[in-house]
């Protein structure tokens, strides 16, 4: 028996739940962006996001630094606060440096 009922698409369920879906990501896209400062130089990328089960918003993301064939490679824990989105890119710009 086949069914003309499709399954909507993620996108279009996120614009049913806030009226544009132009502010929900999932977190798994965020997952491989690039990291770059304010000079638009490359810093790292995504390796992992944290969330305060608590209060359901995001606290630190893990950004990934240098490395290669996973020799070598650094992770370091930035605020959520001290990142921005840019959409256009889809990638975040670091205001502030890496510490460990």
């Amino acid at each position: 028996m086949s069914s003309d009922i499709q399954a909507p698409s993620i996108a279009s369920l996120l614009r049913a739940l806030d009226g544009s879906g132009a502010s929900l990501f999932s977190v798994s896209r965020l997952l491989g962006f690039q990291v770059r400062n304010s000079s638009d130089e490359k810093v790292g990328k995504v390796e992992d996001v944290i969330l305060n089960p608590e209060t359901g918003a995001l606290s630190y993301v893990i950004v990934r630094t240098g490395g290669l064939l996973g020799f070598g490679k650094k992770c370091f824990v930035v605020s959520w606060t001290a990142l921005s989105l840019d959409r256009r890119s889809n990638r975040f710009v670091l205001y502030g440096d890496l510490t460990r």
